[in-house]
């Protein structure tokens, strides 16, 4: 788990007369930390970094998890949420993924806690939730803002100002069928779908490919399915290496980090760790036929 926790003093210079737009638009020089695999730990280390980053530090959170598929614990948000706002660390939260978890599972509602918990203090925070992960409708624009009015209204005059409308036919036309029994049972048979697919592709690494269980994160909610890289294909601690051997293969995984650049080497103590994700959302016979590549490449454990 990586998150982008970052000191404004670490990026930028101070008083150089640059508007923050200009800043933005500059190329910067990011620190990675890497955070180790065990939960608890993990949010215990971002509390730290949190308190020690104070006022100018962006926390990202994304509860929902990619790639890990972990939905956080609520009591583990609240552990980050919690320094954020008494530091007065600006949050954002992202979440694509909140209702794509497997059927009969609670979502936790990190929104809510920034409602009832932020406001009470001036730290800046804005939720984001696209709803194109859940309906299949990725650029169309759909999706919701939630903060303070102030920033909305800023985030609503600047988009105005600088930016285009665009797929407005196709916003319309969603916004009268998301009010249909369609749309809930549309998104019931996507959760059912992602949660066998979760369960095939894991099921086959295992069995078929001798992936240990520790190496497979099964997860309960988003897109993919992580699994760690067979150490005998890590270099340097990045999973670089076993990604061109899989496409060789015919199977194209994504990386199994969303802020660590595959450069990055690991720093976990122990043997070099690296992870990919597969893409849950294709039919079970293609998602079979990427298995079989794999194995007849020799790629498994």
């Amino acid at each position: 788990m990586n998150r982008g926790i970052r000191r404004t003093a670490e990026h930028l210079q101070e008083g150089d007369g640059m508007t923050p737009g200009d800043h933005v638009a500059q190329q910067v020089t990011e620190r990675y930390r890497a955070l180790s695999p065990a939960s608890a730990r993990a949010f215990e280390e971002i509390a730290v970094l949190v308190k020690r980053a104070g006022r100018g530090c962006l926390l990202v959170l994304n509860p929902q998890h990619n790639p890990t598929g972990t939905n956080w614990a609520a009591d583990r948000v609240e552990s980050t949420i919690s320094p954020a706002a008494a530091h007065h660390a600006a949050v954002l939260l992202d979440d694509a993924y909140y209702a794509l978890h497997t059927p009969g599972e609670q979502p936790t509602n990190a929104l809510l806690m920034l409602v009832e918990g932020i406001p009470r203090t001036s730290a800046p925070w804005l939720a984001t939730r696209t709803l194109g992960k859940q309906f299949h409708c990725n650029g169309w624009g759909l999706g919701a803002l939630t903060s303070r009015p102030e920033v909305l209204a800023d985030l609503a005059r600047f988009t105005q100002e600088r930016s285009y409308g665009c797929a407005l036919p196709l916003q319309a036309a969603m916004a009268a069928w998301l009010r249909k029994e369609e749309a809930d049972a549309f998104l019931d048979g996507l959760r059912r779908g992602y949660a066998a697919a979760r369960r095939q592709v894991a099921d086959r690494l295992r069995r078929d490919l001798g992936f240990p269980p520790d190496a497979v994160h099964v997860g309960t909610c988003s897109a993919y399915l992580r699994f760690r890289v067979p150490p005998r294909f890590v270099r340097e601690g990045s999973e670089a290496h076993y990604r061109r051997l899989c496409m060789a293969a015919g199977v194209l995984p994504g990386a199994g980090s969303m802020t660590v650049p595959a450069s990055t080497p690991s720093v976990r103590l122990g043997p070099p760790t690296a992870y990919v994700r597969l893409f849950l959302g294709q039919p079970g016979h293609v998602l079979d036929e990427a298995l079989d590549r794999l194995a007849r490449a020799e790629l498994g454990w």
